[in-house]
């Protein structure tokens, strides 16, 4: 979660359960929305998703309001170019 941060177990253990949560709710999202898609497929869309959404949160912590528009928009971008083959569309 954080690099090179001391942090205890509990809280590791409770950030890797919300991460799965946040997967586990993303893949049936992903697998309502597309029924036919490949169960391990949208399983590693939903894990590379968070994983996306993660990497973008310094710029929307972190950034200028410019930044933050911009990182957003990246996102976006992002996410829609690397979804829209798992999903079919």
């Amino acid at each position: 979660m954080w690099t090179g941060s001391v942090i205890s177990d509990e809280l590791t253990a409770r950030v890797d359960g919300l991460k799965q949560h946040v997967e586990k709710s993303l893949a049936a999202l992903f697998r309502a929305r597309c029924p036919s898609a490949n169960r391990a497929e949208i399983n590693r869309a939903a894990a590379t998703s968070v994983q996306l959404v993660k990497s973008f949160l310094r710029i929307a912590v972190t950034g200028t309001p410019k930044q933050q528009r911009e990182g957003s928009a990246e996102l976006k971008t992002v996410l829609f170019m690397y979804l829209a083959p798992v999903l079919g569309e």
